[in-house]
């Protein structure tokens, strides 16, 4: 399956971990949502370096939610990509 086309903003983020059910450990989970328009703006970065960016925005986000959480590495989905089929 090709990667999902970068939109020019990144709206919202949902981060989470998947706990371990069989010791009765839920995950975590965050939504996050700005107060303006957007998390992100890529219109102004060249074509080429908006997925390095993406990538680097999702890396910060899962350190500092791992931080939070205990160190468990979450995953991080942008609203982007809860589109795709």
């Amino acid at each position: 399956m090709p990667a999902p086309m970068l939109p020019l903003v990144i709206k919202s983020a949902r981060v989470f971990t998947r706990g371990d059910a069989s010791v009765g450990l839920s995950g975590w989970a965050a939504e996050i949502r700005p107060e303006g328009d957007c998390l992100m703006d890529l219109e102004p970065l060249p074509e080429a370096e908006r997925a390095e960016a993406v990538d680097r925005f999702r890396l910060s986000l899962a350190s500092a939610f791992a931080a939070a959480w205990d160190d468990e590495w979450p995953t991080v989905v942008f609203d982007f990509e809860q589109c795709q089929d």
